[in-house]
């Protein structure tokens, strides 16, 4: 899940479903949430990880801070109140760190979507 705050630097785009980049314009000081693949996989579908990425206007400065956090030691799968006749299962159980790792894998990085690569259904 990315927390992104843009301090009145814009930039931010988001891809939508039909292929066009969207500029986020959001007010001053809100917040932007985004959830990731692993998100994706573990709400069986339900809630979706956003292409995004950041076109920089001008010579403005913007700032970039990652804090990253895995689930260690414990397979992450899709409760099943989230698995029904009308929402089949999507993803198989994953080990969040070996995702990571297969995200910086060729195949991975080729991926249209890292996650469905490595253990949809």
């Amino acid at each position: 899940m990315s927390i992104l705050q843009q301090h009145q630097v814009k930039g931010l785009e988001i891809k939508t479903k039909d292929g066009r980049w969207m500029e986020i314009d959001p007010f001053p000081s809100s917040f932007i949430i985004m959830a990731g693949e692993a998100f994706m996989a573990w709400t069986n579908g339900r809630i979706e990880a956003p292409h995004h990425r950041v076109i920089m206007p001008g010579n403005a400065e913007r700032y970039s801070v990652g804090l990253f956090t895995f689930i260690w030691d414990l397979l992450i799968q899709v409760p099943e109140e989230l698995v029904d006749v009308e929402h089949p299962l999507q993803f198989k159980p994953f080990d969040h760190h070996k995702f990571h790792q297969f995200h910086t894998t060729e195949e991975g990085m080729r991926s249209k979507c890292a996650i469905k690569s490595y253990c949809g259904v």
